[in-house]
């Protein structure tokens, strides 16, 4: 029996010896740091493509939106124009002075226009505060039936895709379509009349 203890405790310590790892060679380590220096290399030529990129956007949006505070200022002038307009006798509108204000006022919005400045649309919308600004409610209507526009108190605007100024709101109960309204007038009352 001692014979068959030593045989395996010969065997034992063969056994881990035989498990080690080898040293790796020179030509494997260098292998290892070529394929790190690779890794790295390639890590670093899509963060400077992506560095390229968000510098072009950052560059594009600069451009797009640069001038965006001096035409909201221009906003103000178109909307005292719009008022001016609004409340000038309709028998002035034949003189040629007029006329030319008018003329004025197009060209205006036609320059905004031709810098991406374009009007939000807000009458009988659902309300959506990205793009409007509630300032009034109707008083008549629950708080949580208030989610159309009822009327626009001064038209908002974007810049591209962007908000320049928000509309100013009512909000109130969505308005019916005259088609349900002429339903409604027209059915039977439960009276039997």
């Amino acid at each position: 029996m001692s014979e068959d203890t030593s045989a395996t405790t010969d065997e034992t310590k063969e056994s881990p010896q035989a498990e080690a790892p080898a040293e790796p060679t020179e030509l494997e380590k260098a292998e290892a740091r070529a394929s790190e220096f690779y890794a790295n290399w390639q890590r670093s030529a899509a963060d400077l493509i992506n560095y390229r990129r968000r510098v072009e956007q950052e560059r594009e949006d600069l451009q797009k939106f640069a001038s965006a505070e001096i035409l909201a200022e221009l906003l103000q002038v178109v909307d005292d124009c719009e008022r001016a307009l609004a409340t000038l006798p309709p028998e002035l509108h034949r003189l040629s002075w007029v006329q030319g204000v008018i003329q004025i006022y197009q060209k205006m919005h036609w320059s905004l226009g031709r810098h991406g400045v374009t009007p939000i649309e807000a009458a009988d919308q659902l309300f959506d505060p990205t793009l409007h600004e509630a300032v009034l409610r109707d008083d008549d209507v629950p708080a949580g039936e208030q989610t159309h526009v009822v009327a626009e108190l001064q038209r908002g605007y974007r810049i591209h895709d962007r908000v320049l100024r928000p509309a100013l709101v009512k909000v109130g109960r969505k308005p019916q379509d005259e088609t349900t309204k002429t339903e409604e007038s027209e059915s039977p009352t439960s009276d039997g009349s």
